[in-house]
């Protein structure tokens, strides 16, 4: 069985690489750009429009676009709801936290310019998905990729065959990242942080979990679309004000924060240096692809529920594809940053970090001391362990033992009253832990103290420690619960485009089986280790990339014509 996962992981890693990899960011971001050329930079010169006819028509007594049961299965604003509790998950926070930390500051502006394009890569797609939606023999609505690859890009010439087998691809690359990215792996998340910061049970967390998505969710689209309703507003009014906080808080260095994403993204000494310039090159690749992931611009996903809003102007939906992309990354993605990049840093010197050690976490800020690369270091200590020699042992340096290496030697920054110093790649946690024979033994709270464990400080415990500045040691409590509405709204979410992919393939009757199948990976998510998965999902999710890709550059003439045709009647 080992033997089976580990070829498993090796093709996946090798696919992944591939899907992730540097074509298909420079493919998704060129189809942005074709768009963009194509509608004259439609999101920039005509952002008034847009906002007025996306968002700003919520407050319209004119507009249809809180009102269900017209000629949509559900509102605009339930389609955005919707199409928003799918995008906003915990890759908003922990994805947001692991580009900074690795391709420094500059990530976000790359972040920034991918959402430019990928704005009307989605306004595209929602062209595109109410141009080719249907209804099938119940009267009930149903769009997305699959319909525009088959009935759009299968009626251009030479194009039949490979529109007979794209279209079932999307399909089944959809079904598998539902599965993984869009339940598992939000359910995982939401009983890790639930039990770390609230002693749930995971397998209480994944039965509740399981009978609360089970009821919204066999409810099909419109019970997804009243719930997502009321649930996006409130998660993403609870996250903005939490990080607002952190960011007024911090508002001496908003300057700062600035000036340190424009100079690490516009680094040319480094773009002309050798390692540098790998440096400047990470941060560029991390920023287009964390601003992709996390919007999903050109993965076809979010399109599949916008097809069903209640409108008749495929370009009207359009501008709500628009605004999607820009919430979710020029808004939300973009909070984290500040809120990470405002909070300070400030070194804490090992021998105060060790002094009185507890098994309460500590950070600690750790620098390179001549000998080796700061990321490197921080590669080579996490997970390590530290035994002093004597309770009395003071000093600025000591030597960490890691348990697969020998000794070396590491440097505490005490001094970080410069600004530019300050850094997230570098920070550590310290933990006062005993050490058995077996290893670490730290759930008994009478065991005696006897080690240091030191981990690398990455992810949701990055965004943790910026929040615990200001929270203190409610800060994970704040952050779980925001994981807690951000991953279940992207459960019921993903739920509804897997619905609609599996009846493509098999049929209306059939839906009642993958409903079963995914209430049930729910609470398998909750109780199981999910690396590989995680892994998977990641992968297909990119994989439904390609056949929506290539159906928007066969039918971008479409979308550029709806466009004109709409500007003109609307001037």
């Amino acid at each position: 069985m080992n033997k089976f996962v580990q070829v498993i992981s090796e093709i996946n890693d090798a696919v992944g690489s591939f899907v992730w990899g540097t074509p298909t960011v420079i493919l998704i971001l060129s189809v942005g750009v074709l768009m963009t050329l194509g509608t004259k930079a439609f999101q920039i010169f005509h952002i008034r429009l847009w906002i007025k006819k996306s968002i700003g028509s919520v407050f319209s007594r004119k507009t249809s676009s809180r009102r269900g049961g017209g000629r949509g299965e559900i509102s605009q604003f339930q389609a955005l709801c919707t199409a928003l509790s799918s995008t906003i998950g915990t890759g908003n926070i922990a994805g947001v936290a692991a580009a900074i930390a690795v391709g420094g500051p500059g990530a976000v502006m790359w972040m920034w310019v991918s959402a430019v394009f990928g704005m009307m890569t989605a306004y595209a797609e929602n062209v595109l998905g109410i141009s080719y939606r249907q209804r099938d023999k119940s009267g009930k609505l149903l769009g997305g990729p699959m319909y525009y690859i088959r009935d759009g890009v299968g009626r251009k010439k030479g194009f039949k065959f490979l529109s007979t087998l794209l279209a079932p691809l999307f399909c089944i690359f959809c079904i598998f990242a539902s599965f993984g990215m869009g339940n598992m792996a939000q359910v995982n998340s939401i009983s890790t942080a639930l039990r770390a910061n609230f002693g749930i049970s995971p397998v209480f967390c994944g039965i509740c979990i399981a009978v609360v998505s089970a009821f919204i969710i066999v409810g099909g689209a419109k019970r997804v679309g009243r719930t997502t309703e009321k649930l996006v507003p409130a998660m993403a009014l609870f996250y903005i004000l939490a990080t607002l906080y952190v960011m007024i808080s911090n508002h001496h260095r908003i300057p700062y924060v600035f000036s340190s994403i424009l100079k690490s993204a516009f680094n040319l000494k480094a773009g002309i240096g050798g390692a540098t310039g790998i440096m400047l090159k990470k941060t560029v690749t991390l920023g287009f692809k964390r601003g992709i992931f996390s919007n999903e611009a050109g993965l076809g996903s979010s399109v599949i529920v916008h097809s069903i809003a209640d409108v008749d102007e495929p370009a009207v939906q359009g501008m709500w594809g628009i605004f999607t992309v820009f919430f979710d990354t020029i808004v939300i993605c973009s909070l984290t940053a500040f809120a990470l990049l405002s909070s300070s840093a400030s070194a804490m010197p090992l021998d105060e970090a060790l002094s009185g050690i507890t098994k309460e976490t500590r950070y600690v800020s750790l620098y390179d001391n001549g000998s080796q690369n700061a990321d490197v270091l921080m590669d080579y200590v996490a997970n390590s362990i530290y035994v002093p020699a004597s309770p009395a042992e003071t000093g600025t340096r000591y030597y960490v033992t890691p348990q697969n290496g020998a000794p070396f030697e590491i440097a505490v920054k005490k001094d970080t009253s410069s600004g530019d110093s300050l850094t997230y790649t570098n920070l550590m946690s310290v933990r006062g832990v005993s050490v058995g024979d077996d290893g670490i033994i730290d759930d008994n709270p009478k065991s005696p103290i006897n080690a240091v464990c030191f981990k690398k400080v990455e992810g949701i415990e990055l965004v943790t420690y910026a929040f615990s500045q200001h929270f203190g040691s409610f800060a994970g409590k704040i952050i779980a619960i925001a994981i807690l509405l951000f991953a279940f709204s992207t459960i019921v979410g993903w739920s509804y485009y897997g619905t609609v992919a599996w009846e493509y393939l098999f049929g209306t009757k059939s839906v009642v089986i993958y409903k079963i199948i995914y209430i049930l990976f729910v609470f398998l998510g909750a109780i199981l280790s999910l690396d590989l998965v995680w892994s998977l999902s990641d992968t297909f999710n990119g994989l439904m990339s390609i056949p929506n890709l290539v159906a928007l550059v066969v039918l971008s003439g479409e979308v550029f014509a709806v466009t004109k045709k709409y500007l003109s009647k609307n001037k």
